[in-house]
């Protein structure tokens, strides 16, 4: 086992939980995978990933809870955080937590990444899992929105309602939807592209009512040690889709420049430049292809003026925006709307 193919141990509690309220017995399911119990107790332990997967594919058969996943998610409480849950109790706004969950997420595993996809005058936090079961990717992907939610509404004291939840697998049976209303109380969307929770772009700026900065730097002092660990063991993952990821958070206060990006990733711009080598990407190419992304959607899926779009993006004056729009499409803005 990697420290960079291996999720924390809070990250199987929920499961474990709500499987044995489903009446399940979990030993021989974790046997199977390899998982010695005792081990389960203790927080700084890790589980492999490919283990953690075999029984999570075993506990959701036994259950014979067609949301598993989803009803999972109940059980969200102090006790099953990891330090994660604890580095974004304590910061100050949703942005600020949205920043830092991106930042250290592969210290709590490696299943998933977290995206902010700008939509309108909207951002969808979008979570992609890397598995490839389909049954593992559908369960974990509810988990995770639905502990999000519930994480803000329970944890956090943050009441504010999503617009939507979209989930990109198909819709359950007519009897199961109930479940998903009575858990997020808003409109739940099916067959998306993407799987996410959808709030007014504003909604960012949330406070958090229990932030404290003295604890978010102990939690982020610990997670920045994990994440050293895993670098050192490890050669660096998933490290441009981070990097896209805070560009699409911070666009909203103009271009961040390479070195903004590498501090709140809590690298060095020289260590960051590097590890996008070792993914064979540029930040300036990151850079282009995600403005240039953002500005295809917004002409394509959005009303938002030529003006609108081009401040949205970084650009001074609507000019310098359609001259690079047309450098990387090769048609106007007007045309390609």
């Amino acid at each position: 086992m990697t420290l960079a193919n291996s999720s924390s141990v809070q990250s199987i509690k929920r499961y474990l939980k709500h499987a044995e309220s489903c009446g399940v017995d979990c030993v021989p399911l974790l046997n199977s995978a390899g998982i010695d119990l005792t081990d389960l107790n203790d927080n700084t332990h890790r589980v492999d990933n490919d283990s953690l997967l075999v029984f999570l594919r075993a506990a959701i058969i036994a259950s014979g809870d067609p949301c598993f996943g989803l009803n999972a998610s109940h059980l969200i409480q102090t006790d099953t955080f990891d330090i994660l849950g604890y580095i974004a109790l304590n910061c100050s706004t949703l942005r600020e937590a949205m920043e830092q969950v991106i930042r250290y997420e592969s210290v709590s595993g490696s299943n998933g990444v977290t995206e902010l996809l700008p939509i309108d005058q909207q951002v969808l936090i979008r979570w992609r899992s890397s598995v490839e079961d389909e049954l593992i990717q559908r369960h974990a992907e509810e988990n995770v929105i639905a502990s999000w939610f519930r994480y803000a509404r329970q944890i956090v004291n943050v009441d504010d309602h999503p617009i939507a939840i979209w989930f990109s697998h198909a819709a359950p049976d007519l009897n199961d939807l109930a479940i998903y209303q009575n858990t997020f109380n808003c409109e739940v969307k099916f067959d998306q592209a993407y799987s996410g929770i959808l709030i007014n772009a504003q909604q960012l700026d949330t406070p958090f009512p229990q932030a404290n900065r003295d604890m978010l730097k102990v939690f982020q002092q610990q997670a920045q040690q994990q994440l050293e660990q895993q670098k050192s063991a490890t050669p660096s993952h998933n490290v441009s889709s981070k990097v896209t990821s805070l560009i699409r958070l911070m666009m909203n206060d103009g271009i961040p420049s390479k070195e903004l990006i590498a501090e709140q990733l809590g690298v060095s711009g020289r260590t960051l430049q590097r590890q996008l080598e070792q993914e064979g990407a540029v930040y300036k190419d990151l850079l282009k292809n995600t403005r240039q992304e953002m500005a295809e959607y917004y002409l394509q899926k959005t009303s938002l003026t030529i003006e609108a779009i081009s401040k949205k993006i970084g650009f001074a004056d609507v000019r310098s925006f359609q001259r690079s729009f047309k450098q990387w499409t090769g048609s106007t803005p007007g045309n390609y709307r």
